[in-house]
């Protein structure tokens, strides 16, 4: 008797994988928080106010770096195996931007970047599940701030279009090099000049983000230059006819 195991075969390669990655990725936030650590527990009467502060906030940033990797490993995991499921339901997608906007404002204002919001009047609700479209908007407008120099500009924009709602974050940043572009939505992939800004990175958040979105009946792409910036749109499906109250 012959039984085909092709599914099974999908599911442990993505398990070894999913292992394999999460060791690598997460070695380097527990390497900093035993870091930040020990020098807490070995120096701690002989710390300044200054130093004591500096090796707590590092000690907060390394732990909130590995809850975010975390949840984008888990996220990457679901993927693979198939078992992520979105439940769409009609959303305001415009005030859910806004609130992740909110939470960056201490970075915003950190780099002093301006930025501008241009929504169409009256826009219509969309059809998205509102617990994962919330990280699209994250990895996004987060991107936006971390890969845009001080005093840059951000600009957040979103029009209905042909039975669908565009939206799209712009940026004055580094830009995405030509030669690279073709694979910025891959697994684990980080552009050349992203690496040099910022080495905290994943490589996995614009990877969930495109299957967000076509899991969510959209579209997603950029254009890019380097060194003027990039733009990321995306689509979404409209769920109603009735407006959003202003």
């Amino acid at each position: 008797m012959f039984r085909d195991i092709t599914k099974e075969k999908e599911i442990d390669r993505a398990k070894s994988e999913f292992v394999s990655i999460a060791s690598h990725q997460l070695r380097t936030p527990l390497t900093a928080i035993r870091w930040s650590f020990e020098k807490l527990v070995r120096q701690e009467k002989s710390l300044s106010e200054q130093k004591n502060k500096e090796y707590t906030n590092q000690l907060f940033g390394a732990v909130k770096r590995m809850n975010k990797l975390i949840d984008a490993l888990l996220n990457v995991s679901r993927i693979e195996l198939g078992t992520l499921r979105l439940e769409p339901k009609p959303l305001d997608a415009i005030s859910l931007a806004e609130q992740v906007l909110e939470e960056f404002k201490a970075s915003v204002e950190e780099k002093e970047l301006r930025v501008e919001i241009e929504w169409e009047d009256g826009l219509p609700h969309v059809a998205a599940d509102p617990n994962f479209l919330v990280i699209v908007f994250q990895n996004l407008i987060s991107n936006a701030i971390k890969y845009t120099p001080p005093r840059g500009s951000i600009t957040l924009m979103a029009i209905s279009q042909q039975g669908s709602v565009v939206f799209s974050v712009q940026d004055t940043g580094y830009g995405i090099p030509k030669g690279q572009q073709d694979k910025i939505f891959t697994k684990l992939f980080r552009a050349d000049n992203a690496v040099v800004k910022d080495k905290n990175g994943t490589g996995l958040g614009l990877y969930i983000t495109k299957f967000i979105v076509e899991q969510s009946k959209g579209k997603i792409w950029f254009t890019s230059e380097e060194g003027k910036g990039t733009t990321f749109f995306f689509t979404l499906p409209i769920q109603e006819k009735s407006n959003r109250k202003n």
